[in-house]
């Protein structure tokens, strides 16, 4: 029986963002509804555009859900975010190409 992630009480999952939005902007949205202690717009590597996701995390859980109303309101998705204890680890592979075939 697979055990149901907790949910953060403080930092929102906020889909739906323009793919020109970064930090400040994500600010802007809630602006008024807290005190931020974090903020990221997810951003591509290759195209440098935000990929339609970020974070906030806020003080308190109060002004959190002060937000997800305001971003509902403005038509973004934004729920509580899950804990990051809970969130289960992928595993990373790093392969390496073009090696010298002396290379030891």
């Amino acid at each position: 029986h697979a055990q149901q992630p907790t949910l953060s009480d403080t930092n929102l999952y906020i889909k739906n963002l323009p793919a020109e939005y970064s930090d400040k902007d994500l600010a802007a949205l809630v602006e008024g509804c807290g005190k931020i202690k974090s903020m990221k717009a997810i951003i591509d590597k290759q195209t440098n555009k935000c990929k339609g996701f970020g974070f906030i995390d806020f003080e308190s859980h109060e002004d959190a859900q002060n937000a997800i109303a305001e971003l509902q309101k403005k038509g973004y998705t934004a729920q509580l975010a899950k804990s990051s204890q809970q969130q289960e680890q992928d595993e990373t592979n790093l392969y390496f190409a073009n090696l010298d075939l002396n290379m030891t």
